[in-house]
């Protein structure tokens, strides 16, 4: 399908999801991301860290051409959302844990999978990342993880994850520039091919490739394409 009616769906679900201190993932990684779905052909991947769903709703947009499905993995928990490794942020994300009613973050995005008639291809795994490696089956064609932030946590989600990744398959980094994210960065540098990565105001994230050969050099053009329209 033409990349630009696909950017055209992914933008409608977006603009019924609101930003906040809690993730905003913008209309370029949604492209990529649904993107990537779509003319791959790919017809299972898993979103960690769903939250509000912005990340997570264009891959159901994508599946829905796919014929597939998204996994969301999220516990919706205090707790889990809690972050040490950016002292600079300590009193912001005090605050959203404080104030932030997960259960009803949950209930929204389970009640959006319907209103936006993606429930067949939209599933929520209420449980951490690392608890629901344990019990997603492989392989998958996509991994997104953008779940919590701090370098342990997203170091566990790169070795939990990237073993379930298909032959093939794409691994999208978000916050790539933060210094908790980089060691999780420079470890899937040494295994996978970076094929894009994009770094400005509204946008920080990265996609690599598991996968080699002369074809990452149409890859890259593709991605670029989706990232930069």
């Amino acid at each position: 399908m033409r990349l630009s009616r696909l950017r055209d769906e992914v933008a409608e679900v977006l603009d019924e999801i609101p930003i906040d201190f809690g993730g905003g993932c913008s209309l370029s990684k949604g492209t990529v991301l649904a993107d990537l779905l779509v003319s791959h052909r790919i017809t299972r991947s898993v979103d960690i860290g769903v939250y509000r769903g912005r990340s997570f709703f264009p891959q159901a947009v994508a599946h829905r051409h796919t014929g597939g499905v998204v996994h969301g993995v999220d516990p919706y928990s205090s707790a889990e959302a809690h972050e040490v490794d950016h002292p600079e942020l300590a009193e912001q994300i005090d605050q959203f844990v404080r104030t932030t009613d997960f259960d009803a973050v949950h209930d929204t995005v389970d009640a959006m999978r319907h209103r936006f008639g993606l429930a067949e291809h939209a599933r929520i795994v209420r449980a951490t990342s690392h608890d629901a490696a344990r019990v997603l089956e492989g392989p998958f064609g996509l991994v997104h993880i953008d779940g919590n932030h701090d370098t342990a946590p997203v170091m566990q989600d790169v070795r939990d994850y990237v073993p379930l990744l298909a032959p093939g398959g794409f691994l999208v980094m978000d916050d790539i520039s933060w210094t908790s994210v980089k060691p999780a960065v420079d470890l899937v540098s040494t295994q996978m091919t970076l094929l894009y990565a994009r770094v400005d105001t509204f946008n920080d994230y990265a996609v690599f490739w598991n996968g080699s050969g002369r074809r990452k050099h149409l890859l890259r053009a593709r991605v670029a394409a989706a990232g930069e329209g």
